[in-house]
């Protein structure tokens, strides 16, 4: 039975600014965690099938494969090749990014000087340099819980650091 992980955050900067920043995915996780990446197969960092092999700060190795990238959806995912890292098996995880704005105002709402219209503008004004951020899995594990609990740390440990970055 596959078990499933995902966090949230937004952050203060455009959508494709965020993107430039998430998708090369040989920094990534260097970015997030502390780590060390090395694309392993000599394909380019953007390009599906793309193998990066990550040494963790405690020393152990994941070997992860890109297995899609979408420019126009600002998804990419990624699965562990090396079985049985942390317990896990078949984990892939997908990062999904999007504008952080509210439902549109109709114009019509605020040609007729509706106050809620024009709140909602104000409040679309505020969002429109801010990116949704997801960060999800789903993967068998010999110890469900606990695995679930590490990756909901690692994920918010990484999105904070996000949130960081952007929000200096």
């Amino acid at each position: 039975m596959a078990h499933k992980v995902s966090e949230e955050v937004v952050v203060n900067a455009p959508l494709q600014t965020v993107w430039a920043y998430v998708k090369p995915f040989d920094t990534f996780s260097v970015r997030l965690w502390d780590s060390k990446a090395e694309i392993t197969n000599g394909k380019g960092v953007e390009e599906v099938g793309v193998i990066r092999d990550i040494t963790a700060p405690d020393g152990e190795h994941i070997i992860e494969r890109l297995t899609y990238l979408s420019n126009e959806e600002y998804k990419l995912r990624y699965e562990i090749v090396n079985k049985g890292v942390h317990g896990l098996q078949n984990y892939d995880a997908e990062i999904t990014l999007r504008p952080a704005t509210p439902q549109p105002v109709h114009a019509t709402d605020l040609a007729r000087g509706d106050p809620a219209a024009k709140e909602q503008a104000t409040v679309e004004e505020r969002h429109a340099e801010k990116t949704h951020i997801s960060f999800s899995s789903q993967f068998d594990a010999d110890h469900p819980s606990a695995s679930k609990e590490t990756l909901s740390a690692l994920y918010q440990r990484g999105l904070k650091a996000l949130q960081s970055h952007f929000d200096q």
